[in-house]
């Protein structure tokens, strides 16, 4: 078996220390390598670990919504573990030359079951500390419905571009401005920069650290207080912001056909795409 410097090489991305967000960029992505390493010895696949890691973000899931500071830490722990196994089945793939559409299909869906869960879970948690019983569940149902459905935005914008694109006679991706779309806009109101933070904060790696510090705050120094309701209604309260919000940009503004203008030239056939509205 070849070392972690030579497997490093084959099993990273080509621009995995400019892409993704700062924690996979400067430390996630290596500190896989020798998980991978281990796993490449055995006949374990990449979907493999998939699942492994998908088991692994509920069972964190299910900690979060009982009682009690060790419930607490010991989902923020096991999510870490998930989101760290995230990285590992990527770069077996890549070793063994097995990435497909399928995996990445699988990858994603991982994070939209897992990213549910967890706000879920809290509402569960919320809902047991303050007796709620069947209202509390209703509340935690209804946020993560929200949650599902924000993360989901991107994924419908998606698919109405690949319908798109696929009606299309010719396509030609617009290379220049498919660079500027990955840089971050620099002149924005204060609106849309509050905004940008709220996004960011309900992002499944920074809800992780998140969780990961108040639950250490819990656990060593406020045993009697109950962080989880308050993370809940903050998230619960952020997500529908968001969600609306973004929705109601996208659809006013014509977000999606501006965004497909700047990525893509397109030239469709005489019976030009029709716009469902």
């Amino acid at each position: 078996m070849i070392s972690l410097r030579e497997l490093n090489n084959i099993c990273q991305k080509p621009n995995y220390k400019t892409s993704g967000n700062w924690m996979v960029r400067t430390f996630l992505r290596d500190a896989a390598l020798p998980c991978t390493w281990l796993l490449l010895h055995t006949g374990v696949t990449a979907n493999q670990v998939t699942a492994i890691a998908l088991s692994v973000g509920i069972v964190a899931c299910c900690f979060f919504s009982q009682q009690g500071p060790g419930a607490f830490l010991t989902g923020a722990i096991l999510l870490q573990f998930w989101y760290y196994l995230d990285h590992v089945d990527g770069q077996i793939a890549r070793y063994r030359k097995t990435a497909c559409t399928t995996g990445r299909f699988f990858d994603f869906l991982m994070h939209h079951i897992v990213h549910t869960l967890v706000i879920f879970s809290l509402g569960v948690s919320f809902s047991g500390s303050l007796s709620l019983e069947e209202k509390g569940i209703v509340i935690a149902a209804a946020a993560a419905f929200l949650m599902s459905l924000f993360n989901s935005i991107h994924d419908i914008k998606s698919k109405a571009f690949i319908e798109r694109l696929l009606q299309s006679q010719t396509v030609k991706i617009r290379q220049e401005q498919k660079d500027r779309t990955e840089q971050t806009e620099i002149n924005r109101s204060a609106a849309r920069r509050s905004f940008s933070v709220i996004h960011k904060a309900c992002e499944i790696h920074v809800m992780m650290n998140t969780l990961t510090f108040f639950a250490l705050v819990q656990f060593f120094f406020m045993p009697g207080a109950d962080m989880r309701a308050l993370l809940f209604i903050v998230y619960a309260a952020a997500i529908t912001l968001l969600t609306f919000v973004k929705i109601t940009h996208f659809i006013r503004a014509r977000k999606a056909d501006d965004e497909f203008t700047a990525l893509f030239e397109t030239k469709l056939p005489e019976q030009n795409f029709k716009d469902p509205a």
